[in-house]
């Protein structure tokens, strides 16, 4: 079945999902970009690919101020391509030089989900928990809610919130995020 039967249309613009590790932007976005026909960037896979190695390991050996140099590179790089969906890094919104790139590229959508949910999918999944370097130092819910509220004001600067819980499946959130994000460039045409 294609795109278009579903629903899905010609993406003309860039749609960046963004938020806290573990919200589903990688698995959100791989889901929106097969109905949509267009690539997926995952920005920290990338990075990987370029570093030929992982996020941990960048943080590890170069520190966190060349990481984020990195994710700025790959995130410009994304966004000067033809139309494609984004899954960002859990920091990357909150750089100032980074939502710029993605505001000014497309859509921002926000994946809002609640800290209790992401605490138990970090707690649970290797791959995000372990491989993350701010994972390692959140020993408890609260010191996880704290980064979270920290976050918050740059991730609620996004043109678009989902918030995951209210679905129930990732095949509904992404039709979600592709409803609230043609419902957004329909306003932003009418302005």
């Amino acid at each position: 079945m294609n795109g278009a039967a579903e629903g899905f249309f010609e993406l003309k613009r860039h749609v960046s999902l963004v938020g806290m590790m573990g919200c589903g932007k990688t698995l959100i976005g791989g889901i929106l970009a097969r109905k949509l026909n267009v690539p997926l960037v995952d920005t920290d896979r990338e990075i990987e690919i370029a570093e030929e190695r992982s996020i941990a390991e960048v943080f590890a050996s170069a520190g966190e101020a060349y990481f984020r140099d990195c994710e700025h590179r790959v995130l410009a790089s994304a966004v000067s391509s033809k139309p494609c969906v984004i899954a960002t890094g859990g920091g990357s919104y909150v750089f100032a030089r980074n939502r710029r790139l993605i505001d000014e590229s497309g859509v921002a959508v926000f994946l809002s989900t609640a800290p209790e949910i992401l605490w138990k999918r970090i707690g649970a999944d290797p791959a995000t928990g372990g491989q993350r370097p701010g994972a390692k130092s959140w020993k408890t819910l609260d010191d996880f809610r704290r980064v979270l509220e920290e976050r918050d004001p740059c991730y609620n600067l996004a043109n678009v919130t989902v918030r995951t819980s209210r679905y129930s499946s990732p095949e509904a959130v992404a039709t979600a995020v592709w409803l609230k994000v043609k419902a957004h460039v329909q306003l932003e045409l009418m302005d």
